[in-house]
C-alpha cells in the first residue's frame, strides 16, 4: 500500500484528462518507486507500483501517462487497465471507494544519487573484505537532489532504517540527533538526512563477525519552515543606536574644538577666562555621563530572559520528538500483534463452525437453542474479521484495515519526527542571535559602566566624565597660585580630551577613545543590519521551499484534477 506523502518527482509534470461518468467522482493518484541498488548506492532495479483510487458512485474511465514505464501490468483492483499511446486506461464502476494498482519496470533517471562508503577500523575497504571481519565498521551515506522545479532545486528528506542484533554489535553510534533503540534482540537504527541540495550521515558499531544489516532508505520532498515573528528589537535597536551615535558624534566635535582651542590659546591665556572654560569642561563631563546614561537604557532594552527562552525551544521539541518516538513504538507493536490476533480469531471461527454442526444432529431443546447461540457468535467473529455494520449500526473495520491504518499513523510519524528535527536545526542560528545580542548588552554597560573590552580595562563614559571632572577640578584649584603647573595641567587636560577623542593614556592606561566608540558603533550598526537583513532572506528562503515541496504531486505524471504524491524506497543488497 501506498505509504504518507513521500518523496521525489521529476522536473517535468505532465497533465492528461481524466473522464468520468459522474461529475462527483474524484482521483488520487500515489506513486511508490522501489530500487534495488548494489552497496554502494547504484540503483540497478527500478519497480514503480501507482495505486489509483476513485472516489465516488458510476462508472469510471482514468488516463494517466506512464513516461519511461515499461511492461506495465495489473496487479490489484476489480478494474481493468489497457496500455496505449503512452498511457494507462483504467477503467471501471466505484460504488464508493475504489482501488487499482499496476507496476511497471522503470527505465528513467531517478532524480537524486546516493553514495555509500565503508570504513573498517578507520580504513576504506571493498565490502566484500569487510564481512566476517573483526573490529569496528562505519558506513558512510551521502545523498544529494537533483530534483528541479521552476528551475530550482526541490530540497528532499531522506530516512535510513535499519535494524543490528544486540547480541552480536556493540557501542552503536549514529550521527545526527536520533539515537540507537533497543527493541527486544535488536538495535532500531534511524538516521535522517535533509538534502538541500546534499547531506551525509553515518551509522557505527563494532562486532567480532561482521555482517551487513539489510538497510531501508525512503526518499521523500519535504522541507518545513517556522513562522518567526517580525525582528522589530531590531528596528529598536538600530533607532536607539542612531541616536546615540549623533550624541557621541556631537560630543567628539565639541570635545576637538575645546582642544584645538586651548592648544592654540595656550602661550596667551587670560587667566581671568578660566571660570567660563572650567564651565565649559564641566558641561563636557555632563554631556558624557549623559552619553553613557542612554548607552545603559540602551542596554536594558535587551531582555536577556525573555531572549534565552528561544534557547530552550530546541530543548522542547525534543520532548515532543521522544513522546511520538514512545507512542510510534506502541503502535507498532500493535501492528506486530494484528497478524497474530486475526489468526486467533479465524481458529475461534473454526471451532464456532465445527460446533453448530455438532449442535445441528442433535434435535434437543437445549442443542437449538446453543445452535442459535452460535450463529449470533459466528456473524460477530466474522465483522471482526471482515469488517461491516453491527446491527447498531455502527461500523466496524476489519483486522487488516486497522493494521493498514496503524502502518500509515506509523509512517505519518516518522515524517513528523523528521520535520521537527529539522525545526530544531533551523533554530541553531537563533541561539547565536540570542548570545550575539546578549553578548552586545554586556559590551553596552562595558561602555557606560567601565570594565573591560578585548582584553583592554577602560573605565567607560561616567569613568571619563568623572575624571575630566576632576581635571577641571584640579585647574580650578591651580589658579589661584599661577603657577607654572598650570601649564602642565592644562596640556594633561589636552591630552586628556585627545585620549577621549582619538584614545590613547589617561592616568596611565591605554583608553580607547570616541573615535573607536563611533566605530565600534558604526560596526554595531552594521551588523544591526546585516543580521536583520539575513534573518528575512532566510525566512523567505524557508517560504519558498515550501512552495517548491508542494509542487511535486507526482513522478511520471498524473491525471489531471487528480490528488497526488509520490515516495522512493530503496533496499541496499548485499548479496
Amino acid at each position: 500500500m501506498k505509504k504518507l506523502i513521500i518523496i521525489i518527482a521529476m522536473t517535468i509534470f505532465t497533465f492528461v484528462p481524466l473522464f468520468s461518468t459522474f461529475s462527483q467522482t474524484k482521483v488520487k493518484d500515489s506513486e511508490t518507486v522501489y530500487i534495488l541498488s548494489d552497496p554502494y548506492g547504484n540503483f540497478e532495479e527500478k519497480i514503480l507500483v501507482d495505486w489509483i483510487r476513485v472516489k465516488g458512485k458510476g462508472k469510471f474511465e482514468v488516463k494517466d501517462p506512464i513516461k519511461d514505464l515499461h511492461d506495465v501490468r495489473k496487479m490489484y483492483g476489480e478494474g481493468s487497465i489497457e496500455v496505449k499511446d503512452g498511457f494507462v486506461l483504467i477503467k471501471g464502476e466505484s460504488k464508493d471507494i475504489s482501488d487499482v494498482y499496476y507496476r511497471g519496470n522503470y527505465v528513467g533517471k531517478i532524480p537524486f544519487s546516493i553514495n555509500i562508503k565503508y570504513f573498517l577500523n578507520g580504513k576504506e575497504m571493498p565490502v566484500e573484505k569487510v564481512k566476517g571481519q573483526n573490529g569496528n565498521l562505519r558506513i558512510d551515506i551521502s545523498a544529494k537532489t537533483d530534483l528541479k522545479v521552476d528551475s530550482e532545486t526541490v530540497p528532499l528528506l531522506a530516512i535510513l532504517t535499519t535494524s543490528l542484533d544486540t547480541e552480536k554489535v556493540k557501542n552503536v553510534k549514529v550521527s545526527g540527533d536520533f539515537k540507537p533503540m533497543i527493541m527486544g534482540r535488536k538495535y532500531q537504527v534511524n538516521l535522517t538526512l535533509i538534502l538541500d541540495p546534499e547531506d551525509s550521515g553515518f551509522i557505527e558499531f563494532e562486532s567480532e563477525s561482521i555482517s551487513l544489516p539489510e538497510i531501508i532508505i525512503t526518499v521523500i520532498p519535504s522541507y518545513f519552515s517556522v513562522d518567526i515573528p517580525e525582528p522589530e528589537v531590531f528596528d529598536e535597536l538600530e533607532g536607539g543606536i542612531d541616536k546615540l551615535l549623533s550624541l557621541v558624534k556631537a560630543q567628539k566635535t565639541i570635545i576637538d574644538e575645546t582642544r584645538t582651542n586651548l592648544e592654540s590659546g595656550l602661550n596667551k591665556m587670560d587667566f581671568s577666562q578660566f571660570n567660563e572654560l572650567i564651565k565649559g569642561i564641566n558641561m563636557i563631563s555632563e554631556g558624557i555621563k549623559s552619553e553613557g546614561d542612554v548607552l545603559l537604557m540602551l542596554s536594558e532594552k535587551i531582555d536577556e530572559q525573555e531572549l534565552s527562552k528561544l534557547k530552550d525551544l530546541p530543548e522542547g521539541i525534543d520532548s515532543i520528538i521522544i513522546g511520538l518516538k514512545r507512542e510510534k513504538e506502541g503502535i507498532d507493536m500493535i501492528v506486530s500483534l494484528m497478524d497474530a490476533y486475526s489468526a486467533i480469531t479465524k481458529n475461534i471461527l473454526e471451532l464456532n463452525n465445527t460446533s453448530q454442526k455438532l449442535a445441528e444432529n442433535t434435535q434437543s431443546p437445549v442443542t437449538l437453542s446453543l445452535l442459535e447461540t452460535l450463529k449470533k457468535e459466528e456473524a460477530l467473529i466474522k465483522l471482526l474479521l471482515e469488517g461491516g455494520i453491527t446491527p447498531d449500526g455502527i461500523r466496524i473495520p476489519s483486522f487488516k484495515e486497522t493494521k493498514e491504518n496503524l502502518e500509515r499513523l506509523s509512517k505519518g510519524m516518522d515524517e513528523v519526527i523528521g520535520s521537527l528535527n529539522m525545526i530544531k536545526q533551523g533554530l541553531y542560528g537563533v541561539n547565536a542571535l540570542v548570545d550575539g545580542n546578549i553578548e552586545m548588552k554586556k559590551t553596552l554597560i562595558t561602555l557606560s559602566e567601565g570594565g573591560e573590552i578585548n582584553g583592554v580595562v577602560t573605565p567607560g563614559l561616567k569613568g571619563f566624565s568623572l575624571n575630566l571632572k576632576k581635571m577641571g577640578e584640579g585647574l580650578k584649584e591651580g589658579i589661584g597660585a599661577l603657577s607654572t603647573d598650570i601649564t602642565e595641567k592644562f596640556m594633561d587636560l589636552v591630552n586628556v580630551l585627545k585620549a577621549i577623542s582619538n584614545s590613547g593614556k589617561i592616568m596611565g592606561k591605554d583608553v580607547p577613545g570616541l573615535s573607536v566608540t563611533i566605530s565600534g558603533m558604526d560596526e554595531m550598526k552594521k551588523g544591526v543590519e546585516e543580521g536583520k537583513k539575513e534573518f528575512e532572506d532566510k525566512k523567505e528562503e524557508m517560504e519558498r521551499k515550501k512552495e517548491l515541496v508542494k509542487k511535486v504531486e507526482s513522478f511520471i505524471g498524473k491525471p489531471e484534477d487528480a490528488e497526488g504524491n509520490v515516495e522512493f524506497i530503496i533496499k541496499i543488497k548485499y548479496n
